[in-house]
């Protein structure tokens, strides 16, 4: 499984039989589940960087932002991409 196909998963960009599948193999492989994990965090770090696409943009914001705890880990990024600059 390709790291982009992961990005497209996580962003919603798959037919719900893809998704499915995808989310079933996170359930049984462990591996599979700190790869979309990783993503996870790659895609976080690249919303904060403000190298995601309009549409990306919106994906995220849309899917991957609306948990208080998905929310907290975006803040978190900002700080660290923040303090980075200097």
């Amino acid at each position: 499984m390709t790291d982009q196909l992961l990005r497209r998963f996580l962003l919603g960009q798959l037919t719900d039989g893809e998704h499915a599948r995808i989310l079933e193999a996170c359930f049984l492989d462990d591996n599979l589940h700190a790869r979309v994990l990783a993503a996870e965090d790659d895609l976080i770090d690249a919303y904060v960087r403000g190298e995601l696409s309009a549409e990306e943009c919106a994906r995220f914001e849309e899917r991957c932002a609306d948990t208080p705890e998905k929310k907290q880990r975006v803040e978190f990024a900002r700080m660290l991409e923040k303090a980075s600059r200097g």
